[in-house]
């Protein structure tokens, strides 16, 4: 399933004509998959959720593939007039969330550190939003996603003194 997901993921980027615009949000694209891989250092291999099974090529593949071609679809299509902006953006976090179910609910996905699937809905708000946020003011941006990362370091417990490899 993962693999049909990516390729259809990349098919719906070059159908839609999302791709002639990487270079316009090639800075938030960098921005996501920098901290989907600052995720994987923090958390090494006690991550708040996973793949099943669990492999380095689909963790490669989600930030430098999966990631942003999903930004960049969630990027290109983002409406002007302000009410469609919201409806917009609701849509994206609950089909991300209705993703996201499918695949806990066919046990491809999974979940540690007393981290469940309702905890989601607040990072898909958070995850859409910053995504928005960086292509106008990418300094704020930075400065609450290190705010949101030292809040989940210390809620779900991770040590910053082991190495990656000792994980």
């Amino acid at each position: 399933m993962y693999i049909i997901t990516l390729i259809l993921l990349v098919f719906i980027v070059f159908i839609s004509g999302a791709w002639r615009h990487w270079e316009k949000y090639l800075s938030t694209l960098l921005y996501g998959s920098s901290m989907n891989l600052l995720s994987y250092v923090i958390m090494g291999s006690d991550r708040l959720w996973f793949h099943v099974p669990s492999t380095l090529w689909k963790d490669i593949t989600d930030t430098f593939v999966l990631l942003p071609s999903i930004l960049l679809l969630y990027l290109v299509f983002f409406p002007t007039e302000k009410k469609k902006k919201w409806t917009y953006y609701l849509k994206w976090v609950f089909v991300s969330l209705l993703f996201e179910w499918l695949l806990v609910r066919f046990g491809l996905f999974g979940y540690n550190k007393k981290y469940h699937f309702w905890m989601e809905l607040p990072f898909y708000f958070i995850m859409y939003g910053f995504i928005k946020l960086h292509t106008k003011r990418p300094l704020l941006t930075y400065g609450l996603s290190i705010l949101i990362i030292a809040f989940l370091i210390i809620f779900f417990d991770y040590s910053l003194e082991k190495s990656y490899l000792e994980r």
